[in-house]
C-alpha cells in the first residue's frame, strides 16, 4: 500500500499511483516526489526515481490495505461507485468544474492558430477540418480502449456503454460550433475578445472592373479601415489585474526625484490638473507608412499602406514595449490619404478621441469600478510621417522645414544652440496659416488634429531618436570617421574592421549584431545598418578599435561626444539638471562636426537642438522613439507576404491584427512577467544555506534553472549585472552571474561573484574590471540589484577585460 502526498489517498500500487498523479493531479507541476512513507522525507526529480526508493526501501507497504480505492477484488462492480463517476466526469469536461470546458479549450487553441502571423486563415480552416476527421476515427479505438479496461477490473458492459457514449461526443461535438469562420469569428464576437475592423468609406475612384470576361471602368469605393480604440481599451483594462498593476506604478512615480515616465514631464502634470478627481491616463498616437510587397520590386508603392498606433505610456516600462500592448487603429492606403487628405482619413481618430476624452469608457474589475478617461499625450513618427500627419512641408531641404521653430534653411546649416525666439507658438501658427505660403512658413495646411480638443500643435509632438540619432546624425559622424581612420590615418583596413565586427562578442545585443559594412556604402557616406545595429556598433565601437586609435586622436571626440549624448538619450531615469547637461553637450557635438569634417549641419542635427527641451516636458525620450512600432509593422509585413492576396489587403490585415489581439482577450491576462529554463533539485545543504543567508521561509519552494526571463529580460550563466555604486559613487561594482535559483515560483535569486571595478576608461568608454584573486561569492535578490539590465563581459588583446553599460544609470 502506498499513498499519495498531495491528497492522501492509498493505492493498491505504484502503477496505480503513477494513474492517479496523471488524471487527478494533473494540473499541479511536480517539482518533486515526496515520499512519506514511515516518516521518510526524501524527495526526488521523477516518478521513476520515486518508484525505485519505494520498492527498495520500503517494499513491504506495497500491498492491499483495507482503506485503499484501489482494493477492489472483493466485490468488482463497487468500482463503479468510486471511479467510474469520476472518469465520467473528467471526460466530460463540460461538468468539472475546476476543468475548463471543451469549446472554451479549443477556442484558445483555435485563436492561438489565428493569432500567428505566419499562418493565413484558410490553413485554420484545414486545421479543424483535419481535427474532425482524426477524431471521427477515435471511436472504435476507444471503444476497444474501454472494455480492455473493463475487462481488467472485471465491471460490467453498462458501464463500458456509458463510458464510450460519454467519450465519444464529449470529443468530437464541440468541433460543429468551430467548424466555419463565420461560426468562430461569432463565438468570439459574443465573448467580446473579437473586435471587428470597420469598413469606412473615404471616397471613390475610377478602376477596371472584370464582368463577364469583358473589362471596363467603374467607379468603386475606396477605405480604410478603423478599430474602435473605446472598445479596445475597454476589454484591455478589464484584464486581470491590468488596471491594478498600472494604477499601482503610476502612484509609486508620485514624488520621486527622477523622471522615469511621461506622467512625470511638465506638460502632462499641467495637463492633468484640468481633470479634478477623474483617473485620466494618457495615450500615444504613432503614424507611418510602410510597404507590405517587395520594396524594390515592379509593384512597389502600390500596396503601400498607412498605419496609426496607439500606445499607453503609463503602464509599467516592460508591458509598454510588448507588441501585442501597441494597438492598430488604422490601416489605409498611403495612396488615399494623398487623394482624400488627412481630414477625412484621420477622422475616425478625432472622434474616438474626443469620446475618450468627455465620456471615457466604463471599467468594472474588482480593484475599480467606475469611469476612466483618457487624453492624447504625444503625437509620433518619424519626421515625415510626422510632419505629413500635423501639415508640414514634407521635404526637409524646404527654406522652414524645422516643425519646432522657423530657423531658416541657411541658418540651420550651423546652428549650435536652440533660439528661443524663433519657436514656433499657436498665435504664430494662426499668422502662418492666414499668409498661406509654404516657401515663408512651412505649414502645407491645418493640423486635423487640433481637432481634438485641448490639442497643442507645439507641446505634444514627439521627437524619435532612432530616426534622428540611429539613422541620422550617426551614420553622419561614424562615416566620416572611418573613411578617415581607414583611408587617410590608415590606423586600420576596412577589412580587418569587418572582421573584428564579426568575431566579436556582443553578449545579449547579439541579435543585433552589425554586419560587415561596403567600402562603396562608406564612401558615400551611407552606412546601411538597421536601428538596432547602428545602436550596437555605437556601444562597442571603442572596445572594437578603441586600441587602433592614439588617445590624443581629434577625430576620436566625435565618438565619445555623441556616446555621452546617446547616454542620455536612451536612459530610462532622468535626473533634474539633465536637460541642461544634454544642450551644451549637443552644442559642442554640431561644433566639433563643423570643425573636424568643414561641412554644414544636416537637418537632422537641428532636430537635436530642441531635445533638451522634450526631455524636460516628456521625460526618458527612449520611452517613445519608433523602434517597436516598426517591429509592429514586422507582424503585418510577415501577415501579408503569409497570405499571398493583395485583395482588400487593408481588411485582411486589419482582420488579423484583430485576430491575434483576440488571443489575448481570450485568455484574460497579460503574458506572465517570469519565465524559466529548464529546472534542477537544490541539494538540501545548500538550500539550508541558502534559507539561512536570505531569511527564507522553508516551507516555500525553491529549485535551480538554468535561465530565466523576467519582464522580456533574459538572465543565464555570464551574465553581467549591476550590483551597487562604488565607495567613491563614480564607479560600479560589477556581478558575475553564475546560478539562478527560482524562490516561491515568482522570486529570482542569483549567485554569483563581484568584480572588481578598477576605472570608467574615456577612450574605450567602457569600466575596466578584473576577476579578482580571491573569489567573492555573493548571493542577492534580483530586486536588490541597482540595474535589471544584463551586461556582457568583453576582454581585449592585451588581456584587459571591461563592461560595457546597455542601460545607462
Amino acid at each position: 500500500m502506498v499513498f499519495c502526498f498531495l491528497c492522501k489517498s492509498f493505492f493498491k500500487d505504484l502503477k496505480s499511483l503513477k494513474s492517479h498523479f496523471n488524471f487527478s493531479h494533473s494540473e499541479h507541476e511536480f517539482l518533486n516526489y515526496k515520499c512519506n512513507e514511515d516518516g521518510c522525507k526524501r524527495s526526488f526529480s521523477s516518478f521513476n526515481s520515486f518508484r525505485r526508493h519505494i520498492q527498495k526501501e520500503h517494499i513491504s507497504l506495497v500491498q492491499n490495505h483495507p482503506n485503499c480505492i484501489d482494493d477492489i477484488e472483493s466485490e468488482p462492480n463497487d468500482f463503479i461507485k468510486i471511479y467510474p463517476k469520476r472518469i465520467i466526469e473528467q471526460f466530460n469536461m463540460a461538468t468539472v468544474s475546476k476543468t475548463p470546458p471543451v469549446n472554451e479549450s479549443l477556442s484558445i487553441f483555435i485563436a492561438s492558430l489565428y493569432g500567428n502571423v505566419l499562418l493565413p486563415r484558410n490553413v485554420v480552416q484545414k486545421v479543424i477540418e483535419g481535427l474532425k476527421e482524426f477524431f471521427s476515427t477515435l471511436g472504435p479505438a476507444i471503444n476497444n480502449t474501454v472494455n480492455a479496461i473493463c475487462q481488467e477490473y472485471s465491471l460490467s458492459n453498462d458501464i463500458s456503454k456509458v463510458l464510450v457514449e460519454t467519450l465519444v461526443p464529449t470529443i468530437i461535438s464541440p468541433l460543429e460550433s468551430f467548424m466555419t469562420e463565420q461560426k468562430r469569428i461569432s463565438f468570439y464576437s459574443k465573448k467580446k475578445t473579437y473586435i471587428a475592423p470597420q469598413g469606412i468609406v473615404i471616397g471613390q475612384r475610377f478602376d477596371h472592373v472584370k464582368r463577364n470576361g469583358i473589362s471596363r471602368m467603374e467607379v468603386i469605393d475606396c477605405q480604410e479601415h478603423f478599430i474602435p480604440l473605446r472598445n479596445i481599451l475597454q476589454t484591455f483594462f478589464s484584464l486581470e489585474n491590468v488596471l491594478a498593476e498600472t494604477l499601482e506604478y503610476m502612484d509609486s512615480l508620485k514624488d520621486k526625484n527622477v523622471m522615469e515616465n511621461f506622467i512625470q514631464g511638465s506638460y502632462w502634470k499641467n495637463r492633468v490638473l484640468h481633470h479634478s478627481n477623474r483617473i485620466v491616463l494618457p495615450l500615444f498616437i504613432y503614424f507611418d507608412d510602410y510597404e507590405i510587397g517587395n520594396v524594390l520590386g515592379s509593384h512597389a508603392g502600390v500596396h503601400k499602406l498607412g498605419a496609426v498606433y496607439v500606445s499607453i505610456p503609463c503602464l509599467s516600462p516592460w508591458r509598454s514595449s510588448v507588441l501585442s500592448n501597441i494597438f492598430l487603429i488604422l490601416l489605409f492606403h498611403s495612396s488615399d490619404r494623398v487623394s482624400f487628405g488627412n481630414n477625412i482619413i484621420f477622422k475616425p481618430v478625432i472622434d474616438d478621441f474626443n469620446f475618450l476624452s468627455e465620456e471615457g469608457i466604463q471599467i468594472d474589475v474588482p480593484t475599480f469600478k467606475g469611469t476612466l478617461y483618457f487624453e492624447l499625450g504625444l503625437i509620433l513618427g518619424d519626421n515625415l510621417g510626422i510632419h505629413s500627419m500635423i501639415g508640414f512641408v514634407e521635404s526637409f531641404s524646404a527654406n522652414f522645414s524645422c516643425r519646432v521653430c522657423k530657423v531658416t534653411k541657411a541658418d540651420l546649416k550651423e546652428q549650435l544652440y536652440e533660439n528661443t525666439a524663433l519657436l514656433r507658438t499657436t498665435d504664430s501658427y494662426e499668422g502662418d496659416l492666414a499668409l498661406n505660403n509654404l516657401s515663408l512658413t512651412g505649414i502645407k495646411e491645418r493640423c486635423v488634429f487640433l481637432g481634438i480638443k485641448g490639442f497643442d500643435l507645439f507641446q505634444q509632438v514627439g521627437a524619435d531618436v532612432m530616426h534622428d540619432v540611429l539613422e541620422g546624425v550617426a551614420k553622419y559622424i561614424l562615416s566620416f570617421m572611418l573613411n578617415k581612420y581607414t583611408q587617410n590615418s590608415k590606423f586600420f583596413t576596412l577589412a580587418i574592421f569587418n572582421d573584428k565586427l564579426l568575431a566579436f562578442e556582443y553578449g545579449p545585443d547579439s541579435k543585433n549584431k552589425p554586419c560587415s559594412i561596403e567600402k562603396e556604402h562608406l564612401k558615400r557616406g551611407n552606412i546601411r545598418l538597421s536601428s538596432g545595429e547602428m545602436l550596437t556598433l555605437l556601444r562597442f565601437l571603442g572596445l572594437l578599435i578603441g586600441d587602433f586609435i592614439p588617445r590624443d586622436d581629434d577625430y576620436w571626440a566625435l565618438y565619445t561626444n555623441l556616446r555621452k549624448i546617446l547616454d542620455i538619450l536612451l536612459s530610462v531615469r532622468i535626473s533634474p539638471g539633465t536637460d541642461n547637461l544634454l544642450q551644451v553637450l549637443i552644442a559642442e557635438l554640431n561644433e566639433l562636426y563643423i570643425k573636424l569634417t568643414k561641412d554644414s549641419l544636416k537637418p537632422k542635427f537641428h532636430n537635436l537642438l530642441h531635445y533638451h527641451t522634450a526631455l524636460k516636458k516628456y521625460g526618458p525620450l527612449s520611452s517613445f522613439w519608433s523602434m517597436r512600432f516598426e517591429a509592429k509593422h514586422r507582424q503585418s509585413k510577415m501577415s501579408a507576404r503569409s497570405s499571398c492576396n493583395q485583395i482588400n489587403v487593408t481588411w485582411s490585415l486589419a482582420m488579423k491584427h484583430q485576430l491575434s489581439l483576440n488571443e489575448m482577450f481570450l485568455r484574460g491576462k497579460l503574458c506572465n512577467i517570469l519565465e524559466v529554463g529548464p529546472k534542477k533539485i537544490v541539494p538540501l545543504p545548500e538550500t539550508k544555506i541558502l534559507q539561512s543567508l536570505l531569511q527564507l521561509d522553508p516551507k516555500k519552494t525553491l529549485i535551480r534553472v538554468n535561465w530565466a526571463t523576467m519582464s522580456s529580460i533574459l538572465y543565464k550563466k555570464g551574465s553581467i549585472l549591476v550590483k551597487s555604486l562604488n565607495s567613491d559613487r563614480y564607479l560600479y561594482n560589477f556581478f558575475l552571474l553564475e546560478k539562478i535559483y527560482l524562490y516561491n515560483c515568482d522570486c529570482l535569486i542569483f549567485e554569483g561573484m563581484l568584480l572588481q571595478t578598477l576605472c570608467f576608461d574615456d577612450h574605450y568608454y567602457a569600466y575596466e574590471v578584473e576577476v579578482p584573486s580571491l573569489t567573492n561569492q555573493v548571493t542577492m535578490l534580483l530586486e536588490s540589484f541597482l540595474s535589471p539590465i544584463p551586461n556582457t563581459l568583453n576582454t581585449l588583446p592585451n588581456g584587459r577585460q571591461y563592461v560595457i553599460l546597455r542601460s545607462p544609470l
